[in-house]
C-alpha cells in the first residue's frame, strides 16, 4: 500500500462544510416500498427493488438475495439471525433491514429502524455485545442527580 488513505474507506459524501445535507432520497422511499411488499407478501417487488440497489453497487454476484426462499435467505446472513427472529417474517425483515443499512449508510436512520422492528414486530436485530441489554444511550449521571423531574423508575 502506497500510504494509509489507501487502507480506508473515506466518506465522501458530505465533502464540504457547506455540502446540502439530504433529508429524505429515493433511496429510502425505495427501501420503505420494499419493505411494505415484504409485509404485502409481494416478493417480487421487494427483490426487484433491493436488488436494483445491489447491482448498482456490484455486490449482487457476491451476495444474492431471494426474499422468497426464506432458507437460502437466512443461510446468507454474514452473522446468525437473532432468536427473535422466529418466523419467515422476521428473517424477510431482517434482510430488509441489512438492505436498508447498506444503502444508506451515513443518514443516521438505522437506529430508528431497530426500534420501530423491536417494539412493532419484536424483532431484536441490535448487535450482541455483551455490554447489557440497553438499545439507546443511557441518562448521564449527572442528568439524574440533578434533574428532580426525572422518572428514575423509567430507567
Amino acid at each position: 500500500f502506497s500510504s494509509a488513505v489507501d487502507l480506508t474507506n473515506l466518506q465522501m459524501k458530505y465533502d464540504a462544510p457547506d455540502s446540502a445535507i439530504v433529508l429524505a432520497s429515493k433511496a429510502e422511499a425505495d427501501m420503505i416500498l420494499a419493505e411494505i411488499a415484504v409485509r404485502n407478501e409481494d416478493f417480487v417487488t421487494a427483490n426487484s427493488i433491493v436488488n436494483a440497489y445491489r447491482t448498482e453497487r456490484d455486490t449482487l454476484p457476491l451476495d444474492p438475495i431471494d426474499l422468497a426462499d426464506v432458507d437460502a435467505l437466512q443461510a446468507s446472513f454474514e452473522v446468525p439471525l437473532p432468536p427473535s427472529a422466529t418466523s419467515d417474517l422476521h428473517v424477510r425483515l431482517a434482510a430488509i433491514a441489512r438492505e436498508r443499512a447498506r444503502v444508506l449508510w451515513l443518514t443516521g436512520v438505522r437506529q430508528g429502524v431497530l426500534r420501530r422492528f423491536l417494539a412493532r414486530d419484536g424483532l431484536d436485530l441490535y448487535p450482541v455485545t455483551g455490554v447489557g441489554t440497553d438499545v439507546c444511550y443511557p441518562v448521564p449521571d449527572q442528568e439524574t442527580n440533578n434533574n428532580p423531574s426525572l422518572d428514575r423508575s423509567s430507567m
